[in-house]
């Protein structure tokens, strides 16, 4: 196992993750690790088909399709092949549209959406093996989180969007691996992202959102290319008065880097785990999504006897999840008054309700209309063991008799790396997710081929061609 550069400290941080990248033995990467990214790459895969169907992926595929050249990497859901710049764009896109994509608290984002396509495109063009594939993944997700370890919660506060601030040196890193770049290149290939990364939690709720995570899976691959030709950078950008940390979190000197030294020594795709999520929309509402059904269920709270719903958060949740009259589905992903109004009116929170059509219904208007939301009290905002941050949620609910019913819940179901959600429900998500492109038998047949490419019986082209639609669908 590759010992990081420096045991107890970090002399260059841009070093010590480039050291960690090339000097990795693959069989130091554990089994944990690599079935972890098999899981992630099912959950993966399943929301970027669902996702490349939407208008707005297929406008950017149009816009690549118009800047970019023709090449070897598959947009997913289709058959169409472009650079893979372009293809790990708009797949990056695709993945992250839904929001139904894994993440990692203490990333503060979700790896995979930004990492994996950058993996996948450039592994298609380069020829490389599932395992080569896994592991560039595995190495990319790790060197996200470590930086995550070492500039959040700051980062995330300030309105920075880790998933594409802190993914792309990420995906940057697993390209580089999968390019085969020495120490110095990789080095450089990090400074070169460090003046790519951009995205910014303000455009949450629109096409931007996804847009700028496939920005970051694209650039990771143009920033490794730029450096295996020699273009130049600054390999000590992370450190000085205008470096990385002094832009994105006003602390030029103050960051503690000691994560980047465990490099390698722990992996944290095992350890804070990726969490899986059950519903379509942003992470930090879930906790508030299962308090309510519960509820529903526990006090069989019938919809029409609710007369008011608090909602109570975390402070770095409300931030952006506080949208009481969503308009679009995106929108409406980003609003907890409207997905809580769901959970109480249904029972249930599922893809067809960010449907233009769904958010305008007059039944979901007038439970929306029924929902606060408030700041969780100091001594509940408890960071329950095995998480990194806080996810609890507080539901109360009025009755039209009066009465009050509520339920505090420390984090969503499934969400501890000890407990994850079992492969019957990740599977079960999958052809769920995938379906709406695929049909239900498309969708189990694809799902049999991801597991043949995990094994390394297929290569990725034919992982890539199980997952576009059959038209006319014979199911």
């Amino acid at each position: 196992m590759v010992e990081a550069a420096g045991a107890t400290s970090v002399d260059n941080p841009l070093e010590t993750i480039a050291r960690f990248v090339v000097d990795l033995a693959g069989d130091s990467v554990p089994g944990g690790a690599l079935r972890a990214a098999a899981r992630a790459a099912v959950d993966y895969l399943g929301v970027a088909v669902a996702g490349a169907a939407d208008p707005q992926v297929r406008s950017l595929a149009a816009y690549a399709r118009e800047t970019y050249s023709d090449g070897r990497a598959t947009l997913i859901g289709t058959d169409e092949r472009l650079t893979a710049e372009a293809a790990a764009y708009v797949n990056g896109a695709a993945g992250h549209l839904l929001d139904f994509d894994d993440y990692n608290e203490v990333f503060g984002g979700h790896p995979t959406a930004v990492v994996l396509p950058a993996a996948l495109a450039l592994a298609e063009v380069s020829g490389r093996t599932t395992r080569e594939t896994l592991e560039a993944y595995v190495i990319g997700v790790e060197v996200a989180i470590a930086l995550g370890r070492c500039l959040n919660y700051v980062h995330y506060e300030r309105g920075w969007h880790p998933t594409a601030t802190l993914g792309i040196f990420g995906a940057t890193a697993a390209s580089c691996r999968l390019l085969h770049l020495d120490v110095p290149s990789t080095q450089r290939a990090l400074a070169v992202a460090a003046s790519f990364a951009s995205g910014i939690k303000g455009n949450f709720g629109s096409f931007v959102k996804p847009l700028q995570v496939g920005f970051a899976a694209s650039k990771g691959i143009q920033a490794a290319r730029l450096a295996s030709i020699g273009v130049t950078a600054n390999s000590d950008v992370f450190r000085g008065e205008q470096s990385f940390p002094a832009v994105f979190n006003n602390a030029g000197g103050q960051i503690d880097w000691s994560p980047l030294a465990r490099l390698g020594q722990q992996f944290d795709i095992v350890e804070s785990g990726l969490i899986v999520k059950l519903y379509p929309c942003c992470g930090s509402t879930h906790g508030a999504i299962d308090a309510m059904l519960d509820l529903r269920v526990r006090d069989r709270i019938e919809p029409d006897a609710i007369a008011r719903i608090e909602v109570f958060e975390h402070p770095r949740r409300l931030g952006h999840t506080n949208r009481p009259d969503p308009v679009t589905g995106l929108q409406a992903k980003f609003s907890v008054q409207y997905v809580v109004a769901r959970a109480a009116l249904s029972g249930r929170v599922e893809m067809r309700d960010f449907e233009p059509d769904r958010i305008h219904e007059a039944g979901v208007l007038a439970m929306l209309a029924k929902v606060a939301v408030g700041v969780l009290p100091p001594e509940l905002q408890a960071v329950t063991p095995g998480r990194k941050d806080c996810f609890a949620a507080t539901v109360r609910v009025r009755d039209v008799r009066g009465e009050i019913h509520s339920l505090h819940v420390q984090g969503p179901h499934g969400s501890t790396p000890e407990v994850p959600i079992s492969d019957s429900d990740l599977e079960a998500k999958f052809i769920d997710t995938s379906g709406t492109a695929l049909g239900p038998a498309g969708a189990r047949r694809a799902y049999a081929t991801i597991a043949r490419w995990v094994s390394g019986d297929v290569g990725l082209a034919v992982l890539m061609s199980s997952l576009v639609p059959v038209s006319p669908r014979a199911d």
